[in-house]
């Protein structure tokens, strides 16, 4: 009943109902291209795998650790080619460093939660101290949503929103 009043949700994806694999750890190419060959040699069914936060450079949200993922849209390409998809993580603690170009776009479009005071919401996540962009604002959300394009251009099938956040 609930829904007939607010609306109904598509349905997800097929894919989005198989068998996901997901665990931290997946830290460079030749571990998800070797995680997938298993899958497929054993004849065991997978149609997701998770890149957790050790694909990030210094676990910065939208960036990428070259020395480890050289070619991450190629990985991805490749993996895609043997029927599996890709979920990203993110998490939308935003980390404070002035050579981070997500942050300090974040800082100049003024998109980071606030105290009453006007000082930056400021706490700790797996990059160290980060700011949190305030999503109740639609711009920041168009904002965010321009960094979320950049992985699905990348070639990320899905977004996993990690620590509960809305």
């Amino acid at each position: 009943h609930y829904t007939a009043l607010t609306g109904r949700m598509s349905l997800p994806p097929l894919w989005a109902l198989g068998f996901h694999q997901s665990r931290w750890g997946y830290d460079n190419e030749a571990t998800f291209r070797k995680l997938a060959q298993e899958f497929r040699q054993r004849r065991l069914p997978c149609d997701v795998l998770y890149y957790d936060i050790d694909y990030m450079e210094g676990y910065r949200c939208f960036t990428w650790n070259l020395k480890c993922f050289p070619n991450l849209s190629g990985l991805i390409s490749d993996l895609a080619n043997d029927g599996f998809k890709s979920v990203a993580i993110i998490d939308p603690g935003i980390k404070v460093d002035s050579n981070y170009t997500v942050y300090t776009d974040g800082i100049q479009n003024d998109v980071f939660l606030k105290y009453p005071d006007g000082s930056r919401v400021t706490a700790p996540v797996w990059p160290g101290d980060c700011h949190f962009p305030d999503f109740t604002n639609p711009q920041v959300r168009v904002w965010w949503g321009k960094h979320l394009r950049e992985l699905i251009q990348a070639g990320f099938a899905g977004i996993w929103n990690d620590m509960n956040e809305p």
